[in-house]
């Protein structure tokens, strides 16, 4: 299950998924979302955190919630629309793609 928390923001997201067979739901309220992922029962949660509201997302999850990751993409720029800008502006071959877990920030995957 794909959980967009910022539906205007992840309109092509939603889209992939759906092309995916991905099940998707799109909300703009933490707790609404929240509840759908424990009542989803997911066993952890990975978000893109310069696209949702993770952390709020998170506090909203609670202490019991499921495991979770952050997704860290491309090259972030202080000016730039979104991260995979980066590599392609310092015309990079590839654009690495890391996964933190969430509260220690360590790389578990990259």
């Amino acid at each position: 299950l794909a959980v967009a928390a910022d539906p205007p923001q992840c309109l092509a997201f939603v889209r992939q998924c759906m092309e995916l067979g991905i099940g998707v739901v799109a909300m703009q309220d933490l707790q609404i979302v929240a509840t759908a992922i424990k009542d989803f029962g997911a066993e952890i949660v990975v978000c893109i955190p310069e696209r949702v509201h993770a952390l709020s997302l998170l506090e909203a999850l609670g202490d019991n919630g499921p495991k979770w990751y952050f997704i860290r993409a491309g090259l972030p720029l202080a000016a730039a629309p979104w991260p995979e800008f980066g590599p392609i502006w310092f015309g990079h071959s590839n654009s690495k793609v890391v996964l933190l877990a969430g509260g220690t920030g360590d790389a578990v995957a990259s």
